[in-house]
Formats: C-alpha cells, sequence, structure tokens
C-alpha cells in the first residue's frame, strides 16, 4: 500500500501577489488565500468561518515603517502585525510563520514556542545580490519545531553586485522578475508599471521561499513534492533519513550512495506492505 501523501493547510494573509505562496504551493501545501489590500479587502474586517481549521497561518505584514529607508516612519505596520498576531490567536493553528525587513520587532504569541532566522538572497542562486530579512516560525509543540532547522547557506561563487530589488527600482520589469526568482514572462498586467515593481519588489524571492518550503515539508512532514530537496540552484540534498549530503549529477537521483540500498530496500518493503 503507497503512502498517502499529506497536504498541509495553510492560510495566508498579507500575501501581496502571492510569492512566497508560489514557493509553499511547489513544496506540495495546499494555500488559502486570505483578505489582501491589493484586493479591496481589509484584514482589520476579517473574521475565519466556523470549521476553518488550517495547520498553518503564514504571512508578511507590511513592512515599510520599518525600513531603513523610510524617513518618516508611522504606526501602521505595528498595527497590521498586531491584525496578524490577532488572526493567528483567534484561527489557533499548530504553526504560524511571519517574515519581514529585519527592522521587523520581536513579538510573542502566547501559547507558542518560537524561532526566528535570518536569510539573505545572496546565500541563493547565482549570489549577485543581497536582501537579508526576517523569518519568525511559532509551533504549539516543542519538539517538533526543535527539528527544524535554517542555517546560513554557503554562498555561491560569484561576484555581490549590487542590492536585491526595492519599489522604486530603476531597473527593468523583467530585470526585477529575474532577481526575485520569476520567470521571464512573468508579468501582472493589471498594474501599471510601477505598481508591478512594488508588487513584485515586496515579495519574498522565490529562492528563500522554497528553501524555508521544503525544509519544512521534508523535515516535517518527511516528503518532497518530487523527491527532490532544492536549496540553492546547484545542491540538492540526500531524501533518506536524516541525512544531508549533497546530491551531484543526475536530477533525478534522490539518494546518495551511501544509503542508496537501504533507502530502496526500505521502499520495498513498504511496497509490499
Amino acid at each position: 500500500m503507497s503512502k498517502k501523501k499529506v497536504v498541509p493547510l495553510m492560510l495566508e494573509i498579507f500575501q501581496g501577489v502571492g510569492l512566497l505562496a508560489k514557493a509553499f504551493r511547489a513544496a506540495g501545501f495546499g494555500i488559502v488565500s486570505g483578505p489582501e489590500w491589493i484586493n479591496g479587502d481589509d484584514i482589520r474586517d476579517f473574521v475565519a468561518p466556523d470549521g476553518f481549521n488550517p495547520e498553518w497561518v503564514m504571512g508578511g505584514p507590511p513592512c515599510q515603517d520599518w525600513s531603513k529607508l523610510n524617513r518618516s516612519p508611522g504606526n501602521h505596520s505595528r498595527e497590521m502585525l498586531d491584525q496578524y498576531i490577532r488572526v493567528v490567536t483567534d484561527i489557533s493553528p499548530t504553526w504560524f510563520l511571519c517574515e519581514n525587513v529585519t527592522g521587523m520587532p520581536d513579538f510573542d504569541i502566547p501559547g507558542y514556542h518560537q524561532i526566528t532566522f535570518y536569510l539573505d538572497l545572496a546565500w541563493f542562486g547565482d549570489g549577485k545580490h543581497s536582501r537579508l530579512r526576517k523569518f519568525v516560525i511559532g509551533c504549539k509543540d516543542a519538539s517538533l519545531l526543535a527539528m527544524l532547522s535554517f542555517k546560513r547557506q554557503t554562498k555561491v561563487k560569484g561576484q555581490l553586485i549590487g542590492s536585491a530589488v526595492t519599489g522604486n527600482d530603476k531597473r527593468s520589469f523583467q530585470a526585477i522578475c529575474s532577481i526575485q526568482g520569476l520567470p521571464a514572462d512573468f508579468d501582472l498586467p493589471w498594474f501599471n508599471l510601477a505598481g508591478k515593481k512594488k508588487a513584485v519588489a515586496n515579495g519574498v524571492p522565490l529562492q528563500m521561499g522554497r528553501y524555508i518550503a521544503d525544509t519544512i515539508m521534508t523535515t516535517i512532514y518527511k516528503q518532497g513534492p518530487m523527491g527532490d530537496v532544492v536549496i540553492d540552484a546547484d545542491r540538492r540534498i540526500c531524501q533518506y533519513s536524516k541525512c544531508t549530503a549533497t546530491l551531484h549529477g543526475n536530477a533525478g537521483k534522490k539518494y546518495c550512495s551511501a544509503c542508496r540500498s537501504a533507502a530502496y530496500a526500505e521502499r520495498k518493503k513498504l511496497s509490499k506492505a
């Protein structure tokens, strides 16, 4: 009997154009989009329907007031962070994930154990653009949370040539999409050019999102979307047990040479169960 694939249900709020959701959906999560100001919605009016029990709540409240580029910060970002906390508290999922700029203040949600970590876009892909982001993951079960580890990645060889994208970026929209990990034909036809740039710039680069989503899926749920975890453009990890050996060569390879025999023996045993 084959093992049924787990599809963890996740509510995403403050999703923008959904770059982080793209990464988690590709990893095998089921994404439900909440209210979004781009669509004219107001998170302050949001109340989850009875019986809606997602395992995760994910989102990145507006960051403008905490950005180092903002010379006249206000209180909107803090208010939206409080709304994020309210939604998590009301829905009471097993997990939550919050992302933002590094200036986002620390916070605690009662009933959750939490970890905070930072990732830089320069640690992924071609390593040519730097963008440091802050992430907070909370879980009701401390033992589950302890399984997760998001370590600084070794910077890919290459010369740092600039910062990641910003809302008023002067580079072309295609260049901005490329830096954020999006395909060349990605478009937001309902926005003008300035709006397109700002919407994509506000998103979490896909390279980061994939690393987090794949790490969670393989560590907590013990499965990957294609049996292959991508950490950066060139690194794949052995899928057997707790092995973290790097795979080389054939893109379809799932196990390192040391684990291959044991992994296939276990799969054969399970297929006969």
